[in-house]
């Protein structure tokens, strides 16, 4: 059995914390790891942290211009089973691979009080979780944001985790690790 780490400890300590500089404080030099945000996320969703509630949002999105056009998949029936022989068969084999490395898979897990006066919210894609070639200095990191620190309500915040454009203004990187 697998002893929590001290960032577990440290994750439910966000929950209560009081002000934006407390929050700061407490996240100072902190590494998440996936197993503690896992356990932290399964409290939530087993109602475990009461008086917090646990939603969660999903979204995969795939830049339009990698969709293969009806010319290429054409070209990839006519081409059969076996090596690609046209131009478009191996286009289309290309955008679709592309694909896969150009996606944006957003994870989004807000705990929140039933009045919705107190949230936080944790957030992230597969580019932030990556150890290399994503936009944070440190390296692998998840989003964290709450109403101590982003100045919005509870459905502006969870607006633009559903709308996809998170812009949230004073959010904290936390070191992730998996």
């Amino acid at each position: 059995m697998r002893t929590p780490t001290p960032s577990f400890s440290a994750l439910f300590e966000m929950l209560n914390a009081r002000s934006k500089r407390e929050l700061e404080r407490q996240t100072k030099g902190l590494v998440v790891h996936q197993e503690d945000l896992v356990a932290l996320i399964m409290a939530g969703q087993g109602g475990a942290l009461d008086p917090f509630r646990y939603a969660n949002h999903f979204a995969r999105t795939f830049p339009e211009h990698l969709h293969p056009g009806e010319t290429e998949s054409e070209a990839l029936a006519a081409n059969g089973v076996g090596p690609l022989k046209s131009r478009g068969a191996r286009k289309f084999a290309t955008k679709v691979f592309q694909l896969f490395e150009e996606q944006r898979a957003l994870a989004a897990h807000l705990f929140y009080t039933p009045d919705h006066r107190c949230w936080h919210l944790f957030y992230f894609d597969n580019r932030d979780t990556a150890e290399s070639r994503n936009h944070w200095r440190h390296g692998a990191h998840i989003h964290f944001v709450s109403n101590l620190c982003a100045g919005l309500s509870f459905e502006e915040a969870w607006g633009q985790v559903e709308s996809g454009r998170l812009a949230f203004h004073s959010k904290l990187h936390l070191r992730y690790k998996q």
